[in-house]
C-alpha cells in the first residue's frame, strides 16, 4: 500500500515505523508498505510517521495511521488441463496415455457417449471431439443436479 505522509514546522525529516511488514524506504514520505502475514492475520496494522527533534523548544511529533486489512477473495479454477492444439483426429495428448477408458461416440446418432470400455492405450479422438464430450458431460451433470 502506498503511504503519503507530510510534516512541517521546525522538523527537517521524518521516519516511518510500525507493523511487521516492510517499507520500501522508511526515510521518505511516500513509501510503499507491504504487510506481513502477521499484519494480515491481525486484520489491521498501525503505522507511525515520526519527525526528528527540531532545534528549539518544540519536541518531535508523530502521527499514526491504522490500516484495516480485509481478507482477499480466494478463487480456484481447478487443476491444469492439457489438450491438443490441432483439430485433426489424433491420439489425445500425452496426458491421456495413462487413462484406460475408450469412449465410443457417433455424433449423428447420439449426443452422449454410447459405450465406455477398457483399452490399453489412449483414445483416438480429435481435440474438438474431446471438448464437445467434456461440455456434454458438464451439461448432463447439471441436468441431473436440477432433477435432484
Amino acid at each position: 500500500m502506498s503511504l503519503n505522509g507530510s510534516f512541517g514546522g521546525g522538523a527537517s525529516s521524518a521516519q516511518w515505523s510500525g507493523g511487521f511488514g516492510s517499507f520500501t524506504d522508511i526515510d521518505i514520505l511516500n513509501p510503499v508498505y507491504t504487510p506481513s502475514l502477521d499484519d494480515i492475520n491481525a486484520g489491521s496494522v498501525t503505522l507511525t510517521l515520526t519527525t526528528d527533534d527540531p532545534i528549539g523548544p518544540c519536541p518531535a511529533n508523530s502521527s499514526d495511521i491504522i490500516v484495516t486489512i480485509n481478507p482477499g477473495v480466494i478463487v480456484d479454477a481447478g487443476p491444469d488441463e492439457t489438450i491438443c492444439s490441432n483439430f485433426d483426429s489424433t491420439t489425445a495428448c500425452d496426458a491421456f496415455s495413462t487413462m484406460t477408458p475408450t469412449i465410443s461416440h457417433s455424433p449423428t446418432t447420439s449426443k452422449v457417449p454410447s459405450t465406455i470400455s477398457s483399452a490399453p492405450s489412449a483414445p483416438s479422438i480429435s481435440s474438438a471431439q474431446l471438448i464437445r464430450h467434456q461440455m456434454i458431460a458438464v451439461a448432463a451433470m447439471a441436468s441431473a443436479l436440477l432433477l435432484i
